[in-house]
């Protein structure tokens, strides 16, 4: 009997607790790399430093160089000391943040979180190295946008105060400095994500000289991976789950040069379903335009990429 892929349950299975990886191998291109020959219609395993040599002239890479920030938050209700934890999304377009978190009771708008560096011992930590946080207004989706009492940059203050989120399954609540290395791409540039794309965390500055030595161009987007990489599917039937959506932007330059190579690019590469997702929905649309926008927009089973 075939499964019927709208099913949430047909894509269930079950992952023993002692395959689930708590660290990266020593090295990032030490991972595993599996290539699925169409015109051979063969299967061969390798490791991720074989890429180079599966690449040819005139193909094209396209990176995602969001940056991780250290979104993670501890802390307390000012009023009660209940405990509190979160997570920064973004910034609003007038300064404050838009957060989400869960502690005991009901949060309500206008009290205030104090929120001590990750790491710290809350039943020793002091008023003054705190961050307060005033709470705002509730959003329809629950989360909270909130306003610091601290006028700096939101990264400078994340960097003081948070620590890197990583995967649940990782069992790390703060980041050691090996997670704050590895958890982040070598191409990272622009601050913003909350999650990292773990696609690219395989590459390493020698895969990429490599790359560039056998004339394989790049390019990069920025994609914000969001907090629906945490989340669970709301929905025993995938197609009515909404999806989380991303901020990205790409620029002018990149679209028009994408534009341009048409069929003389031998293959674009997409590293990060994110990536591939956004540069097919504007491919779908027919739009190369710079963008800066939160798009929302998911594929299933069926659907036909324009670059893959």
């Amino acid at each position: 009997m075939t499964p019927d892929l709208n099913q949430l349950s047909a894509w269930q299975y079950h992952l023993p607790e002692h395959l689930i990886a708590s660290r990266p191998a020593s090295r990032r291109d030490e991972s595993r790399l599996m290539v699925v020959d169409r015109q051979r219609g063969e299967i061969r395993h390798g490791r991720f430093r074989d890429l180079p040599e599966l690449l040819q002239a005139g193909d094209r890479l396209v990176f995602n160089n969001t940056k991780v920030v250290p979104a993670r938050l501890f802390g307390f209700r000012t009023s009660t000391r209940g405990r509190w934890e979160g997570l920064f999304l973004s910034v609003e377009s007038d300064g404050r943040w838009l957060i989400t978190g869960k502690t005991r009771g009901r949060l309500q708008p206008g009290e205030t979180l104090s929120v001590y560096p990750a790491g710290s011992d809350p039943n020793s930590v002091t008023a003054e190295q705190c961050l307060t946080v005033r709470l705002d207004q509730k959003t329809e989706q629950g989360t909270w946008i909130v306003s610091p009492e601290d006028d700096r940059d939101p990264y400078a203050v994340l960097e003081q105060y948070g620590t890197l989120p990583l995967p649940p399954y990782i069992g790390r609540p703060v980041a050691d400095e090996e997670d704050r290395q590895r958890y982040q791409t070598v191409f990272a540039e622009t601050p913003g994500a909350i999650a990292a794309p773990t696609a690219g965390l395989h590459f390493t500055d020698q895969i990429l000289s490599e790359c560039e030595q056998r004339q394989v161009t790049r390019a990069k987007v920025t994609l914000h991976v969001g907090i629906g990489t945490f989340r669970p599917v709301n929905s025993d039937c995938l197609s009515e789950h909404e999806m989380h959506s991303n901020g990205a932007k790409s620029r002018q330059q990149r679209r028009r040069r994408s534009a341009r190579l048409g069929n003389q690019v031998a293959a674009c590469w997409l590293w990060a379903p994110p990536v591939s997702a956004r540069w097919n929905r504007l491919l779908a649309v027919g739009r190369f335009k710079p963008f800066a926008v939160i798009p929302t927009c998911s594929f299933s089973r069926g659907f036909r990429s324009t670059l893959l």
